[in-house]
């Protein structure tokens, strides 16, 4: 009955706003934290929230990440996800463990179906259930490799490559639970693909010798890339355990490695999924208390079993001729594959388009398409933020990350905050973010010197620096990348279209204190000297802005497109034309005025 409640009820738009934000904040580190506020939305914390529409919008979020394009999730990245599942088991018990699990299980067999091509990068989706957690044991894990290996031996090869990337990840935790259990399934698919007609493909042979490697034992030669040493288990499993009553302080345990080992005798032996095959938690025809062995018994799970097309010995003349009619409704079936190949056709054609829209952004490197699906799959700026960060955890590509990011910007037919917001919550995690942001603007800077005149480019790129010069993440320093010593035509429009954007756009205070050097206590740039930067734009304001003739031939050209969202918006004052407007025409010219006379006494009198 509760299955069936959470199929039905759809999370609200509350409900989804308040779990997609606490996914997106989840870390290793906060994981108990994360689980409680979870399990606070079970009593009515967002409107329209049930435990139902909760565990709904969890597993949906959290397959979202695990499947939006951010890249192959390593076991460090996904350990929060299995943290969070094994937190609300411990909490409320294996009934809503049990839901969130055939959710994310439902997810990834839907993948299976669809032949993802990517879908060795997506076994983790199954690593989030299967953990060092023991949020389920080694039969629901065996029998999932069963199932995709016979789908490889039937031609179906990136199941295959699914399968060794589970074993590469989960595969020393297989051989200690259950070692006769994989040889078992190994040993009845390698049977299985040497009676068949057709054969079986090289690469299918190349990749099951590799699966052998690993169940037999020898890791290294299978180039298996995570060790269990490796993984932060122990902070994680102290963090979650602190959900379970009494662990945390008790008194049983006098030291850390009496503590840590009773720890996870609690975690082996509480909650967990047992016994439970994939068959079974992919089925649709469920009994009451599924997740429980022993509700399952052999005739049911024969019909699983043929619903799900395991016997393929047999095209439909079973035993029990009254029962196939009922197994196999031709209808129905004809309905769900008319459904599935819709399905199809709808995402062959949304990723043909993000391929088009790709390839029209000149992405020369597999990382820097994964960051630009990153960033268009997103919904908003957290969520591409939390995409990003966990695809490069370390850092180590940021300059790449920034390039694609100002691209996109800069190519918008209207400027979009979204980029600028995302880069602001780079800068704000870490300082040292400022700098590769630095780098990646000056090579911005080096492009527009030798492309084509592109205005809105040009613009886009002015609210971006202007919006950043306001929040304080960058001085009048960032502008040495645009070596004004050596101008030419492209790069001298760009510097006065950046010029005015900065005059409409920032706070008089705060545009005193960016072409001052300072806010009248300290320097912005103590360790740089910006004397030669202060002479080449004192030179420019000169020449455009404060020179009448000069200023009219582009400046009015120019403004109404610059000065939009600012203060100096006309649009804006036509719309609100009707209501009373204190600055006129008149008054709005002889503000600007006023700041351009601001800008040249602070660049001739600033900090250098």
């Amino acid at each position: 009955m509760f299955r069936r409640e959470v199929h039905a009820q759809a999370p609200s738009a509350a409900v989804d706003e308040a779990v997609r934000r606490i996914t997106n904040k989840l870390t290793i580190c906060n994981v108990a934290d994360m689980t409680r506020e979870v399990s606070d939305l079970f009593g009515g914390g967002a409107e329209g929230a049930s435990r139902a529409a909760v565990l709904h919008s969890v597993a949906q979020h959290i397959n979202c990440i695990c499947l939006l394009g951010a890249g192959n999730l390593t076991p460090i990245v996904s350990l929060p996800f299995a943290g969070l599942v094994r937190g609300l088991q411990l909490l409320h018990g294996t009934v809503v463990g049990a839901e969130i699990i055939e959710k994310l299980c439902t997810g990834l067999q839907d993948l299976v179906n669809r032949v993802m091509s990517l879908l060795h990068q997506m076994v983790h989706c199954f690593w989030l259930i299967f953990t060092f957690l023991n949020s389920v044991d080694a039969t629901l894990a065996s029998s999932f490799l069963g199932c995709v290996l016979e789908m490889g031996a039937n031609g179906i090869v990136c199941a295959a490559a699914s399968a060794l990337t589970f074993l590469r990840v989960c595969g020393e935790k297989l051989r200690k639970e259950a070692p006769t259990q994989v040889e078992r399934v190994l040993n009845d698919v390698v049977k299985r693909s040497n009676t068949q007609l057709n054969g079986v493909s090289d690469r299918y042979t190349a990749l099951l010798s590799f699966i052998r490697e690993i169940v037999s034992g020898r890791t290294h030669s299978a180039r298996r890339n995570y060790e269990e040493e490796d993984l932060p288990l122990d902070s994680l499993l102290s963090d979650i355990g602190s959900l379970i009553p009494g662990v945390s302080g008790g008194s049983s345990c006098s030291g850390p490695l009496k503590g840590k080992r009773a720890l996870l005798r609690i975690m082996s032996t509480t909650n967990v999924l047992s016994g439970v095959t994939w068959l079974q938690v992919i089925s649709e025809h469920k009994p009451p208390r599924w997740y429980v062995p022993g509700s399952w018994n052999d005739h049911e799970f024969e019909a699983v079993g043929n619903l799900r097309g395991v016997d393929h010995t047999e095209s439909g003349e079973g035993s029990a001729g009254d029962d196939s009619s009922s197994c196999r409704p031709s209808d129905a079936t004809s309905v769900e594959e008319l459904d599935e190949a819709v399905q199809k056709m709808k995402e062959i054609r949304r990723v043909r388009q993000q391929e088009k829209v790709a390839a029209g952004q000149r992405l020369n490197t597999e990382n820097k398409r994964e960051i630009f699906q990153c960033i268009m799959n997103a919904s908003d700026d957290l969520e591409a933020f939390t995409l990003l960060m966990h695809r490069d955890q370390s850092l180590s590509r940021l300059h790449d990350t920034f390039t694609v990011l100002l691209q996109c910007c800069y190519q918008e037919k209207v400027y979009n905050p979204y980029y600028t917001q995302v880069i602001q919550r780079f800068c704000g995690a870490k300082t040292s973010c400022k700098n590769a942001l630095q780098f990646a603007i000056w090579d911005v800077f080096k492009a527009i010197r030798v492309e084509a005149v592109d205005v809105m480019g040009y613009v886009n790129l002015s609210c971006l620096l202007a919006q950043l010069m306001q929040e304080g993440v960058f001085a009048l320093g960032v502008l040495r990348g645009l070596d004004l010593e050596n101008t030419n035509r492209t790069i001298g429009l760009f510097t006065r279209i950046l010029i005015l954007r900065v005059i409409l756009q920032l706070p008089p205070a705060r545009l005193t204190e960016v072409f001052f050097g300072g806010d009248g206590l300290c320097a912005h740039d103590l360790r740089i000297d910006t004397s030669v930067l202060r002479e080449n734009l004192t030179r420019v304001v000169e020449e455009y802005f404060v020179n009448e003739s000069e200023a009219g031939k582009w400046i009015p050209h120019f403004y109404d497109v610059v000065a939009v969202g600012t203060t100096f918006d006309t649009r804006t004052r036509n719309v609100n034309s009707n209501k009373d407007c204190l600055t006129d025409d008149e008054t709005l010219l002889q503000l600007f005025l006023r700041r351009i006379r601001v800008v040249l006494k602070a660049l001739k009198g600033g900090i250098s």
